[in-house]
């Protein structure tokens, strides 16, 4: 006790009550240093074990899109309040550092998962590991079909074709799609679904009406400029997450393109408040990360409580809303 109260430089009665987990005289800040610490020290004492026991690792694959962010703040307030500590791992969509978070929560015998799969494709023996050493494991908005576990995702393949039937209604034939890189289900739906409507209306389905972006602003403004240099038609934009769409938008807006005039401009989004902050506010598919994040934490708790009961997946449903980039008389 006396070489943690040194090193973290806390008195030892401080240390003391973090020790036992008293979270009503030290602050919870306070009781995670001391037993991140006692861990490093290889203190092994009873809080420190607890502490493991309710800790349940968060791995999210970026966050350039702010959906993620959103989710994982949403799961750590729900934990908290059911008395889990929660571990926030960023895996930037790159499977060999995924790997290495995946062996080291292992290592810290976490007591569940939530995973949005870097590159699904990729690591399902890891995935497969985790469940043999009886971690129990959910996964979230991007899910795999072939790994038996829960699983909360969005019905993105429904809503993308209602949009893009939209489009088309109101005369847009020549949709770019900025999409996600095709590594995973999520990604993949979006676009069967753009190009199962696109067919059905025999508009143009061109592979070079689709541009990859990485859900940055920047990305999508560079998305867009090299669809442009194409110098093929185009009356629309669609953005696989509304920072593509918003970088679109602005690069267009720097050439005088009028929207919705010009070019309609909608996407994917997850954050309500990001399509409502530019002129004209922009037109989306409103997916709930924080109902995603109830969702998750309810099928894990389930699994953590029972083991054995059969696994689920719960499709959440997102919600059109129509504004100014696709309609003029909106807002």
């Amino acid at each position: 006790m006396k070489d943690i109260a040194k090193e973290t430089g806390l008195s030892k009665s401080t240390v003391s009550r973090a020790l036992s987990g008293n979270a009503q005289r030290v602050k919870q800040e306070t009781i995670d240093i001391v037993l991140e610490k006692a861990s490093e020290m290889g203190y092994e004492c009873k809080a420190v074990k607890l502490a493991r026991a309710k800790t349940i690792a968060v791995l999210v694959p970026e966050v350039k899109t702010l959906m993620y962010e959103v989710y994982s703040a949403h799961v750590d307030k729900i934990l908290r309040e059911k008395g889990y500590n929660t571990l926030n791992i960023i895996s930037r969509s790159a499977p060999d550092v995924e790997i290495v978070h995946i062996a080291v929560m292992l290592q810290n015998e976490v007591a569940g998962v939530l995973l949005c799969p870097s590159n699904p494709s990729e690591n399902v023996d890891t995935y497969i590991n985790l469940l043999e050493e009886d971690v129990p494991l959910v996964l979230y908005d991007r899910t795999m079909d072939e790994l038996p576990v829960p699983k909360v995702r969005t019905d993105d393949y429904e809503k993308v074709y209602m949009l893009m039937e939209y489009l088309i209604r109101i005369g847009r034939k020549r949709i770019v799609h900025l999409a996600g890189e095709p590594n995973n289900k999520k990604h993949l739906e979006q676009i069967r679904a753009y190009r199962d409507v696109m067919e059905k209306h025999q508009c143009p389905v061109d592979s070079e009406y689709i541009i990859y972006s990485d859900g940055s602003v920047e990305s999508g403004e560079e998305a867009m400029g090299k669809f442009l240099k194409k110098q093929l038609p185009f009356d629309a934009v669609f953005g696989f997450c509304d920072n593509a769409a918003l970088g679109a938008k602005r690069f267009l807006e720097k050439l005088h393109y009028s929207i919705p005039d010009d070019v309609a401009i909608c996407a994917m989004s997850g954050v309500p408040f990001l399509p409502t902050i530019v002129t004209p506010m922009l037109t989306v598919i409103e997916q709930s990360y924080e109902e995603m994040a109830e969702k998750s934490v309810e099928l894990l708790l389930e699994k953590l409580e029972n083991p054995d009961i059969p696994d689920k997946e719960i499709v959440l449903e997102s919600k059109i809303i129509i504004r100014g980039t696709t309609e003029k008389n909106k807002k």
